[in-house]
């Protein structure tokens, strides 16, 4: 059969002095551009993605375990990979094992001399990939849509409507606007609304329900439950998430910003019912778990 030849380098601007693209040296592909391209335009990207110090990014390697010589040996080859690369003198900080995983603090040009180095070896390659390790930010608007329950609302108009869900925790605030569509007024729990923290305090039942008890929460987490079961801003209302930003002393700042896609703000089934058994006070005021099945009963 005719041999068959890597494909031409790129133009001028390819990355590296090697005849084929670095991320492909000698095994698949090893990490996507945002790691390697010495690119102005993916600059911006890597600024609000990545943790970025000195030019260099924060990146986690995945050890090549081809070699059935298991992680710690992977790890341990991969380490002798990057003192051999990375002589003394400006090297990049030393790898840090997190959880199968190499954090490395590489540049572009650095991860490329790295995977060249890697491609080259006989023996095979000590790096499955190398991944961004991305920051972390919340999203509270996007909850939703993430774990796809705003696709089950349009598909099966499953949006929690004649279920009654019981929210065991420490109370549930009624005067929380996300609750002002009959989640916890609906004639259906109106009465169900309990409040057993008598039970963590050792006192005694009180002579006549009252559901109203149940409905403070001096403690938040109960509100904060009920909420991503079946919270649900008011319709009327304009959804502003908080935000920080840096300032220019460095320290972060509170900035808002609008919810995104369509601006609305719901829990899982905002069409659910609720009823509040309250059962946690504020500390030292939490109970036991016989308490807490009394409390079921």
């Amino acid at each position: 059969m005719p041999a068959t030849s890597e494909p031409p380098a790129p133009g001028p601007s390819a990355p590296g002095p090697s005849a084929r693209p670095p991320w492909r040296a000698g095994h698949r592909s090893a990490a996507s551009r945002l790691l390697l391209d010495d690119d102005q335009a993916l600059d911006a990207r890597r600024a609000q993605l990545l943790r970025t110090v000195n030019g260099r990014h924060a990146v986690l390697v995945e050890p090549d375990l081809g070699t059935g010589t298991g992680a710690v040996a992977a790890a341990a080859r991969f380490a002798g990979r990057f003192a051999a690369v990375f002589p003394a003198g400006d090297r990049p900080p030393s790898p840090e094992p997190v959880s199968g995983y190499l954090r490395c603090w590489l540049s572009p040009a650095e991860i490329r001399a790295l995977l060249d180095a890697d491609g080259a070896d006989p023996a095979g390659p000590s790096v499955y990939r190398i991944w961004p390790d991305y920051v972390l930010r919340p999203h509270l608007d996007r909850s939703v849509t993430t774990v796809s329950a705003d696709a089950a609302w349009r598909v099966y108009a499953a949006g929690g409507e004649g279920i009654a869900w019981a929210v065991v925790d420490s109370g549930i605030e009624a005067g929380h606007p996300h609750f002002s569509d009959g989640t916890l007024t609906d004639p259906q729990v109106a009465c169900l609304h309990r409040d057993y923290t008598y039970l963590v305090n050792g006192g005694q039942p009180p002579a006549a329900a009252d559901p109203a008890a149940a409905l403070a929460d001096p403690v938040g987490h109960g509100t904060h439950v009920a909420g991503i079961i079946a919270g649900q801003l008011p319709a009327a209302a304009q959804a502003v998430i908080a935000g920080t930003r840096p300032s220019a002393d460095g320290l972060p700042a509170w900035a808002g910003r609008p919810a995104c896609g369509s601006g609305r703000i719901a829990g899982i089934a905002p069409q659910a019912r609720l009823v509040s058994l309250r059962v946690l006070a504020p500390d030292p005021g939490n109970p036991a778990d016989g308490e807490i099945g009394r409390a079921h009963v």
